[in-house]
């Protein structure tokens, strides 16, 4: 429910877009000539699953990950401190594609869903009938989110769209009219894979052909020492799968309405998997990163030295994704697309190296797993611009809106991206959360909360036994890797922002409980 007050994030957002065509000329007259000639721009929106900013060279990581990535960010705006809702894709996504915090629309288990008084307010139909909408994701968590809003979607592209293989069971895909049930009913029970569920297939047999078949997801080849990619449901390559979006939104931009593309991909989400040319690329580089203690929540307990490895190779496989979206991102100039398309790369969360954590399925919420990165292209502009407040996943849906439909939108919580038509603004708070195992049906007591005000940084933990209650404060300027907690030394900060962030999170607890 939206608030009766008109507040400060509501005045951003009406002053930021009456001072659009002021603050960016340029940027508005090439819009307003696209609509001028009856053509709204087509969207672009790669996520890059797992991919973490600090990770990125184009962000000032000293491995050299992302060269076509700096070359396509010299005609971008480039977010350098945009962060996710969420350190899992389940409520990351969510939070992306329903334009709230977690603590909203409650996608915040494994495997979750959002509340279904909050499906209508997806990113699809709010774009109403103005766009051709096309959505594909390799992640499966993200697939059942897409199921939800399936009825806004005009072209919702089979979870096996780019697949080589298919190594585990698909059921629920040939069932259309309830295909999350049906997920839940037969292909996680009967026979889904995963390290971080139960063990023993719902069918003796379909877990049986599971286990023979887990050979093929793990072979090794002269292009793919490490085995060719996969997501646990099946094998692909990046370059085909960059390919078929390609071609998918190339017969889109001949239609009678401009497109909006949704495409989730898996990579580089481990397993890593390198191609040869890049498989140790890093080894022995030099490059050494700070060592930190390893926290008392971390739930892999990896030594030092593991995680060197697991980052070097995850590293490399950042940088063998980065050369074949440098060949995509050729592809769409060659074609004109980046004349009348936003192309928007992100991610739905990062990973982590760090603390004997590995992975982003934890309680932690420092940088590595939260900051990720948001690179647009806008149509027309061939200049690069540098975005260094805060800015949040959430935010993209109201800006879309209002770039798109012209229209403002206060029922979000999100403000409009700067550069886009919002306003830089160093003292808005960004929330993130992770509550994978509170109901996402009680008021959420058991989590991992964050804010982020400026530079100062708020990591509040919740329901974890001797941690409860426990919180830390960090300043991102002078401690960009998190090592010095001043919670302890200024008192009067880290009371102030937790005192804010428990204020919003027992709002939200309460409106749910009101609406339920």
């Amino acid at each position: 429910m939206m608030s009766s007050r008109f507040s400060r994030r509501d005045f951003l957002k009406t002053a930021g877009t009456a001072m659009l065509p002021l603050l960016f000329p340029r940027q508005a007259l090439g819009l307003e000539s696209l609509l001028r000639n009856g053509k709204k721009p087509n969207v672009l929106v790669i996520v890059l699953d797992t991919l973490s900013a600090p990770h990125m060279s184009v962000y000032g990581y000293p491995r050299p990950t992302t060269p076509a990535l700096e070359k396509f960010a010299e005609r971008s705006i480039v977010y350098h401190s945009h962060y996710a809702a969420g350190n899992f894709t389940t409520p990351a996504t969510a939070s992306m594609l329903l334009g709230c915090e977690p603590w909203t629309h409650r996608a915040i288990n494994l495997f979750g869903l959002a509340r279904r008084d909050q499906v209508e307010r997806n990113l699809f139909r709010r774009l109403g009938d103005s766009y051709h909408k096309i959505a594909f994701t390799q992640n499966m968590l993200a697939e059942l989110l897409l199921r939800q809003f399936h009825a806004d979607i005009d072209q919702h592209l089979p979870f096996t769209f780019s697949s080589r293989d298919l190594t585990t069971l698909g059921i629920s895909q040939h069932l259309p009219n309830d295909s999350v049930a049906s997920f839940y009913a037969f292909d996680d029970f009967l026979a889904t894979r995963r390290e971080n569920d139960g063990p023993l297939a719902g069918s003796p047999l379909l877990g049986l052909l599971d286990i023979l078949r887990k050979e093929r997801e793990t072979v090794e080849s002269d292009a793919y020492p490490l085995g060719t990619p996969f997501n646990n449901y099946y094998t692909y390559t990046n370059a085909e799968t960059f390919q078929n979006i390609l071609q998918v939104t190339e017969k889109a931009r001949q239609g009678d309405k401009p497109y909006f593309g949704y495409f989730h991909l898996w990579t580089p989400h481990e397993p890593y998997r390198p191609r040869a040319e890049y498989l140790g690329k890093y080894k022995k580089d030099g490059y050494e990163p700070v060592a930190k203690p390893e926290h008392a929540l971390t739930e892999t307990n990896r030594a030092e030295k593991n995680l060197l490895r697991l980052r070097q190779t995850y590293d490399e496989y950042i940088t063998d994704v980065d050369a074949d979206l440098g060949l995509f991102l050729e592809a769409l100039e060659c074609s004109g697309a980046l004349d009348d398309t936003y192309v928007i790369i992100t991610s739905d969360h990062g990973q982590l190296f760090e603390r004997g954590e590995h992975g982003h399925n934890t309680a932690l919420l420092y940088e590595d797993v939260l900051r990720i990165p948001l690179i647009v292209s806008v149509p027309g502009r061939s200049d690069r611009v540098d975005v260094r407040t805060p800015t949040s996943s959430i935010d993209l849906l109201p800006t879309l809106v209002v770039r798109l439909l012209g229209q403002v939108d206060l029922a979000y919580p999100g403000i409009f991206l700067p550069g886009l038509g919002g306003i830089e603004d160093w003292d808005r708070s960004l929330f993130s959360m992770v509550a994978k195992d509170n109901s996402a049906f009680a008021p959420i007591k058991h989590a991992s909360l964050c804010m982020i005000q400026g530079t100062k940084k708020l990591i509040h933990y919740a329901g974890y036994g001797e941690y409860d209650g426990k919180s830390e404060l960090y300043d991102l300027a002078d401690d960009p890797n998190e090592m010095k907690d001043h919670a302890a030394g200024d008192q009067a900060t880290t009371a102030r922002m937790r005192d804010e962030l428990l204020t919003a999170l027992e709002a939200a607890n309460q409106e749910v409980a009101q609406s339920s």
